[in-house]
């Protein structure tokens, strides 16, 4: 048996639903690569059940070990990190019928939830400064910078109570956005925000837009007058936004 073999062998002990005898019998001391099956689901199952404490509790534990079973035997691990394994479970669980079948309808924002606290959490990032490349304090004339592992998840009001938000901000949408970031100081944080200021961040999310230009076209997008009221909800928002990092300026 060639070392290719060999390691395709021990990837569908490791990862199959269950694994083949004929597999087992390539590889010798059955006994042994059961315990090794057992120690490698395990170790990647428990990081899993760490980051989806809450969406796990709401499926329940049976039914997030079957997904997680079903998630390495379609696929499973592309990266040798444990923490882009854990992630690709989080796409795969909002993803996986069997499993929502019989979950509560906000199980997969909750899914996304903590997905993205958890990819916020790891993802590595250089934060801007002001002063330095171009960056200034913010105005209406240059294009805004945001946090480079900022994430924007637009959730059902029902999953509020999942994600330590006493409310949501008013409205009469079923929907509400929820910006999930870390700061400069390594601490992942959330913020529900308000339709407005949501659809800001999607447009400035999408290209180099001054932030004035932006305004107007989600203004005119919601069918909002740039009136008084409007300039005093999006000063708000903005001072909040950059005083929690989510916005660090602007650039020319």
């Amino acid at each position: 048996m060639n070392l290719l073999d060999y390691q395709r062998a021990v990837t569908r002990v490791s990862f199959d639903l269950e694994p083949s005898l004929q597999d087992l019998a390539l590889l010798g001391d059955e006994t042994r690569w059961r315990m090794y099956r057992h120690m490698v689901r395990g170790r990647l199952q428990g990081m899993a059940e760490l980051a989806f404490t809450r969406s796990r509790e709401v499926v329940g534990e049976l039914a997030f070990a079957a997904s997680f079973s079903r998630f390495l035997a379609k696929g499973g691990p592309q990266s040798p990190l444990i923490r882009d394994v854990t992630s690709a479970f989080g796409s795969f669980a909002q993803a996986d019928a069997q499993l929502l079948a019989s979950a509560p309808a906000y199980a997969r924002d909750l899914f996304a939830f903590e997905l993205a606290k958890w990819q916020v959490a790891f993802e590595p990032a250089r934060y801007p400064v002001l002063g330095e490349d171009g960056l200034r304090e913010l105005d209406f004339e240059g294009i805004p910078v945001l946090n480079p592992v900022l994430k924007r998840l637009t959730l059902d009001r029902t999953t509020l109570p999942f994600c330590d938000l006493e409310l949501a901000p008013k409205g009469d949408a079923t929907c509400f956005d929820l910006l999930v970031y870390r700061p400069s100081h390594n601490e992942v944080r959330w913020w529900a925000i308000a339709p407005f200021f949501g659809g800001l961040i999607a447009r400035l999310e999408q290209g180099q837009h001054s932030l004035a230009a932006a305004v107007r076209a989600v203004a005119d997008e919601q069918g909002r007058p740039v009136d008084e009221v409007l300039l005093e909800e999006l000063a708000t928002d903005l001072t909040l936004a950059v005083q929690r990092g989510v916005v660090f300026g602007v650039r020319d």
